[in-house]
């Protein structure tokens, strides 16, 4: 906790830390904190986890590098460019991409 809340008993300290945080994720990241009034509150002790949680996903995904599924699959050359492909062979050449990907982790979902 930070030293210019020592005047405040811990809890008001953890809350207002908890309020510096949330702006924070605000100006950073765009957050957008919305309470239901149906729903207990949460302890100071609570939201500064969840918050902290939430700042460290936001840290990894900052350093995180992107990566294409073709990439992941080793730039394999068994995948010819979508204009070499004739259509007969479409079925066959997605059969073997889905096995390759399912090799990797990787899943394809569509929805239409």
């Amino acid at each position: 906790m930070r030293d210019e809340y020592r005047h405040l008993d811990q809890r008001e300290a953890l809350k207002v830390e908890n309020e510096v945080i949330k702006m924070k994720l605000m100006l950073e990241h765009g957050a957008e904190f919305s309470g239901n009034e149906s729903a207990p509150p949460l302890s100071p002790e609570t939201e500064h986890q969840f918050l902290q949680y939430i700042l460290e996903v936001e840290r990894k995904e900052s350093m995180a590098r992107e990566v294409t599924v073709f990439e992941i699959l080793g730039s394999p050359s068994e995948f010819p460019s979508a204009g070499l492909v004739k259509e007969e062979g479409i079925k066959d050449l997605l059969q073997r991409l889905l096995h390759r990907m399912k090799q990797h982790g990787l899943a394809l979902t569509v929805y239409l």
